[in-house]
């Protein structure tokens, strides 16, 4: 998925029930949005708003973190907090 630089907003649980999404990317010159080995976070890298349904590998959250976006609070993301 591919969110450009002009998006302004994207709401808490768009992307849940994407069960075949593998990838979240976000053009540079985006104001609110950041993706970072194609998971979905704010601008600052605090709030986890989107992880892709279909990822296949293991990944490490920033420790930056300091929020998941309410419908991923079901995911188990061991050694945080």
């Amino acid at each position: 998925l591919y969110i450009p630089a002009g998006t302004a907003g994207i709401e808490e649980g768009a992307l849940a029930g994407l069960n075949f999404l593998e990838w979240i990317e976000v053009e540079s010159g985006n104001t609110g949005f950041t993706s970072d080995s194609g998971v979905l976070f704010d601008i600052t890298m605090s709030v986890l708003m989107a992880f892709p349904a279909a990822w296949m590998d293991g990944y490490c959250l920033p420790p930056s973190v300091t929020r998941i976006a309410g419908l991923l609070k079901g995911l188990l993301f061991p050694g945080w907090m």
